[in-house]
């Protein structure tokens, strides 16, 4: 029973020291203002809807993400976020949903993966599930890379799933832990009709290039999965 406990108090405490580190770079944040945004939004042609009281991101700065995401920056040779990120972070790291528009090379695939990790952090369950979908094997295989120096950064594991082979095997492997599970439709539901995959420690979805989902015929597919996250 004591071990238990000693458990659970380091657990409570890893978590108290993630919001007191949130707390500290809230406070330290710069704010945008009402000038800048108008100025930012008219030079790139943004339009936001339902996003009242939420300003864009202008600069790193801005952001309420930790100094181990600001250096990862600096090693990327990031020097202030795109377009997307800019609105995108704020409004995901409210824990709100999003619809974005962006083209390829936008730097959307960070505009939803650090709020993942953001979120993912905060859960006080530690085997928190994340699930990102996209259309292609090559998007998988894209985003598992683009994401994995920024999931190393605080122990959050990742699975690119596109075969049905193996799979089995490598989710029994890290059953433990935040996970984020990248994968193609068709072999999610595969994994989720296998009760392979908890559907109750789910708290973070991501559709990526949902509209070539739905040009590959899979929006039935699409309805049968979210089906399964009404609560989320």
């Amino acid at each position: 029973m004591s071990n238990e406990i000693e458990t659970d108090l380091t657990k409570t405490e890893s978590l108290n020291d993630e919001k007191e580190e949130l707390k500290d770079n809230i406070e330290q944040r710069t704010v945008p203002s009402i000038a800048d945004v108008q100025s930012f939004c008219a030079e790139f042609h943004i339009k936001v809807d339902n996003a009242v009281g939420i300003r864009p991101w202008l600069q790193f700065s801005d952001t309420n993400f930790s100094e181990k995401i600001l250096k990862q920056f600096e090693e990327d040779e990031f020097d202030m976020p795109t377009p997307i990120q800019s609105i995108a972070w704020p409004i995901l790291s409210q824990n709100r949903d999003l619809v974005g528009i962006a083209n390829s090379g936008s730097g959307k695939t960070l505009a939803f993966i650090l709020p993942l990790i953001f979120h993912i952090r905060q859960q006080i369950n530690d085997n928190s599930i994340a699930i990102i979908l996209t259309s292609t094997r090559e998007s998988v295989q894209y985003i598992y890379s683009t994401a994995q120096s920024y999931f190393n950064l605080f122990d959050i594991k990742s699975i690119c799933i596109i075969n049905g082979d193996e799979h089995e095997k490598q989710i029994n492997e890290i059953c433990d832990g935040k996970i984020v599970y990248i994968c193609l439709l068709n072999r999610l539901n595969d994994l989720l009709e296998q009760q392979l995959i908890n559907i109750h420690h789910v708290t973070f979805i991501v559709l990526d290039d949902i509209d070539k989902m739905i040009d590959l015929g899979l929006e039935t597919q699409i309805r049968k999965f979210l089906d399964n996250f009404k609560t989320i």
